[in-house]
């Protein structure tokens, strides 16, 4: 290796420790070797290797030059970077020229570059464990009226969760050009899609042109009573976001990003039946009872093999945190070509942190919601949750639902940048079947009970998504075709083609009856 030299001055752990802080300078010095050797091995490091995480400061501007010179589309190699460190300040003794041509020689290998860059990372981490570490002593060590020991928990937390995940830190500031540019540019996007704008599709038609799709950064909440579909619609949103980013991807060549949907109430294995029904018109109850025709049987083989080309993981680990599916969605986004879609299903599963949960239930939903919203922008993804409502509405004649119905709407209705809720008139009036009244005359019930067929028949196998807030965009109700025998949510047909539809299905069924 080249020759080695002394740092201005070493780092150590806490006050009066004069141990070294953790850092391998050979693995360093190897690395950078590499790079040298094979501009092209940049690639295996430049996601998640940057010049700070380097113990040797001269190590961290060297990396940095590399990446210049190869973003400029220039050969990084000694004589190229000479004229950048020749005075050096650290490599005044050893001399800049004799250190690079050094480094280039002693190249083994360029196979171990994302090994010798994640142990760099790790031991970055460690030094900054090390001062975090100091830096609670000193503030717990010193009581103080401002600072309680939950600021400087809180504080901690924040900074242990910046060192192990140092890529959340992204945007910043920008200026007022750049925004513009970035704006024209999706406006841009949007006139070559026909007018479509940049989000994601939800595989419902009338609620793309409502919404736009799925908008990076923005924090989508879907509010619904129980039995309404909210799952049938998100898993619908999620294939077809899915969908789409696979064909995006494999237009240029690319590996797709992933929808990742955390299923908090229920298991992937539940999902799984519930895609497959909806994938081939299959009654879910059979299915899950295995009581199907030879036919079924190969129609849902083969619709597992289409679900291997489409990037829709599942999460269903229970009682998560917002911490925790930051985590789990920001690990996944580095080792991954990124996140494309966050779906939670739903709010009220998801656990909150200790301090939240002391102060009560309304802190811990403001704490998700928040975290949700911040999440949305830190991977410039959409984030789509789903919402419980509460009981209230069950007491009104007119059950569809209003902001006011989320559960503890003041957060979740600021922090949101679109709220829907789904409504299933048909649910409400299977239930409602009139009976006839003490002294009520036939006629008269007869009406009542006319009426009563008429609004089951117009609500039969229709929801309403109602998009009650968008804060740049229309409000309004969207029409969903769904069968919750199949957990299809779809595109409402026009009235013209809703007899080919029912046509169509009935068709489909008869074929699989025969079969059977």
């Amino acid at each position: 290796m080249p020759d080695r030299y002394e740092p201005q001055a070493r780092r150590s752990g806490v006050a009066g420790d004069e141990r070294e802080m953790p850092h391998n300078e050979e693995a360093e010095q190897a690395l950078l070797a590499a790079l040298l050797h094979s501009n092209k091995s940049f690639d295996a490091v430049v996601d998640f290797v940057r010049p700070e995480h380097f113990y040797l400061p001269v190590h961290g501007r060297i990396y940095e030059a590399i990446g210049k010179l190869i973003d400029r589309g220039e050969k990084a190699n000694p004589v190229a970077l000479v004229n950048f460190f020749e005075h050096d300040e650290d490599l005044v003794e050893v001399g800049a020229k004799q250190y690079l041509a050094g480094l280039s020689r002693n190249v083994i290998t360029t196979a171990n570059n994302a090994h010798y860059g994640a142990l760099i990372v790790d031991l970055y981490k460690r030094r900054e464990l090390i001062a975090l570490a100091r830096e609670i002593a000193d503030a717990a060590s010193l009581p103080s009226i401002d600072e309680t020991a939950d600021a400087i928990a809180k504080g901690a937390e924040q900074t242990l969760f910046d060192i192990l995940d140092p890529g959340s830190k992204s945007g910043g500031a920008i200026s007022m050009g750049d925004s513009a540019r970035a704006a024209l540019a999706q406006s841009e996007h949007a006139y070559k899609n026909h007018g479509r704008l940049i989000g994601l599709p939800t595989g419902i038609t009338a609620l793309d042109n409502k919404l736009g799709g799925l908008k990076p950064k923005l924090f989508y909440v879907l509010g619904a009573r129980p039995s309404m579909g909210k799952t049938a619609l998100a898993d619908t949103a999620g294939k077809a976001a899915a969908v789409a980013l696979a064909a995006e991807a494999a237009k240029v060549g690319k590996k797709p990003k992933i929808v990742l949907s955390f299923a908090l109430e229920g298991t992937h294995e539940e999902l799984s039946h519930r895609r497959l029904a909806a994938e081939t018109y299959t009654d879910l109850t059979s299915l899950q009872r295995g009581q199907l025709s030879n036919a079924k049987w190969g129609d849902l083989n083969e619709a597992v093999q289409r679900f291997d080309e489409i990037p829709f993981w599942t999460d269903d680990q229970p009682g998560l945190t917002v911490s925790d599916v930051r985590q789990r969605a920001r690990r996944l986004h580095r080792i991954g070509s990124g996140v494309g879609l966050i779906i939670v299903d739903h709010i009220q599963k998801m656990a909150g942190s200790l301090e939240a949960m002391r102060r009560g239930e309304t802190s811990v939903v403001t704490e998700i919601s928040d975290g949700l919203q911040k999440l949305a922008k830190e991977l410039g993804c959409p984030v789509l949750a789903l919402s419980q409502l509460g009981r209230e509405l069950e007491r009104r004649d007119d059950k569809r639902p209003m902001l006011s119905d989320l559960r503890q709407s003041g957060a979740i209705e600021q922090d949101a940048d679109v709220v829907m809720f789904l409504y299933r008139d048909e649910y409400y009036a299977e239930r409602s079947e009139p009976v006839q009244k003490d002294g009520e005359d036939v006629e008269r019930f007869g009406e009542r009970y006319s009426r009563w067929e008429e609004r089951v028949a117009r609500g039969k196998n229709r929801a309403d998504v109602i998009v009650a807030k968008q804060r740049n965009g229309p409000i309004g109700t969207v029409p969903v075709r769904v069968d919750m025998s199949m957990a299809i949510m779809t595109n409402m047909p026009d009235p013209e083609d809703a007899l080919n539809w029912c046509i169509a299905m009935a068709k489909r069924e008869t074929r699989y009856s025969d079969a059977a």
